[in-house]
């Protein structure tokens, strides 16, 4: 299994959005604490990399809104 950030970074990886977003918007502790910027795996692609390869528009929206309104 693993921990919620942990699920959600393999999910990224392997490009589920269906899970990636059942995950962040279940978990309001990710949602506050999610750096864009941290590296995800060895080839140096971060949140923002994966969800832009695999066409996450949905994740991407809600991810920079909750920063914005920050």
């Amino acid at each position: 299994m693993g921990s919620s950030k942990s699920i959600l970074k393999r999910s990224l990886i392997r490009g589920d959005e269906v899970q990636v977003l059942q995950i962040y918007r279940s978990h309001s502790d990710i949602r506050r604490h999610i750096d864009p910027n941290l590296v995800l795996n060895e080839d140096g692609d971060t949140f923002v990399h994966c969800a832009s390869h695999f066409a996450m528009k949905a994740f991407l929206s809600s991810c920079f809104a909750d920063i914005l309104l920050e």
